[in-house]
């Protein structure tokens, strides 16, 4: 890898996700997931609200793509509590959530409206993360007393639960094209197949991992590690490949066209480039 370009904000970048087809972003109080059309629409869905409410705003670009009309903006409710997290799940549909220990697929449909689409049980406590793909037809959620379900996306069947050690969880993602499912504890990464069996514990001493993301082909995981940027490969069980050093700590990843973004404390948006290959 080599670094090809920083950007320098006044105050630290808590998330940053770049993509052709959505990005994501979420802070302590709210969730948000940006979704773009080839870049002509952009969706805005923010969560986290009191009311328990999730609100959609609707920026549709002008033609030469200089300026915005004014958005149009939804609010929908189902969660019967506040919801705590959201996801892109690909084909128009996103996930999310809450503290009422549910799990709530949503649907665009072709007016632009958000309908729930699956209504997703099995938690008995506070769901924390989610993570999801249309493709695979999977969803995965952590609750806050570290139980991981397995849901399949189009029909709500729980599939699976995840044996996991003790340790809270603080994050889990799905690969996209190889089906992984990892998850990360206070202490350690742990790697499973797509139908629950684990297949790598690898043990983490540090306490100062924000983000992780796998590649969009699902052969690399990007995990920050402090001001380490650190790659794993998923096709070889977590073996550990390089790190890079960032000039503060990293609060976010994501990757873009294999271009990996990095949001830093010190207001630093820092982009790698992958070298090729000998």
């Amino acid at each position: 890898f080599e670094v090809i370009g920083q950007a320098l904000w006044k105050e630290k970048i808590n998330k940053v996700s770049i993509s052709a087809s959505h990005a994501f972003s979420e802070d302590s109080l709210s969730s948000y997931l940006i979704e773009s059309n080839n870049f002509s629409c952009l969706k805005i869905i923010s969560a986290g609200f009191c009311d328990h409410s999730i609100h959609i705003w609707t920026n549709s670009m002008i033609q030469n793509g200089s300026s915005f009309i004014r958005p149009d903006h939804q609010v929908i409710f189902g969660p019967k509590d506040v919801v705590h997290c959201t996801c892109w799940a690909g084909e128009n549909h996103f996930v999310t959530g809450a503290a009422d220990c549910t799990v709530s697929v949503w649907k665009i449909n072709d007016e632009g409206n958000a309908i729930l689409d699956q209504l997703l049980y099995g938690h008995e406590q506070p769901v924390k993360c989610v993570s999801a793909n249309s493709d695979l037809d999977i969803c995965v959620s952590a609750s806050e007393n570290n139980i991981v379900l397995i849901h399949t996306l189009r029909t709500g069947e729980l599939v699976r639960v995840l044996d996991l050690p003790e340790g809270r969880i603080s994050n889990i993602k799905v690969s996209q094209l190889s089906g992984h499912i990892i998850v990360l504890q206070h202490s350690a990464l742990l790697l499973f197949s797509i139908n629950g069996v684990l297949l790598k514990s690898l043990s983490m001493n540090s306490s100062d991992i924000n983000s992780m993301v796998p590649s969009p082909d699902g052969e690399v995981l990007y995990l920050a590690d402090g001001r380490r940027l650190m790659l794993y490969s998923l096709c070889e069980r977590l073996k550990f490949i390089e790190s890079f050093t960032c000039p503060s700590v990293i609060r976010s990843i994501n990757v873009f066209n294999r271009y990996v973004f990095c949001g830093c404390q010190g207001g630093q948006l820092t982009v790698f480039k992958p070298l090729p290959f000998d």
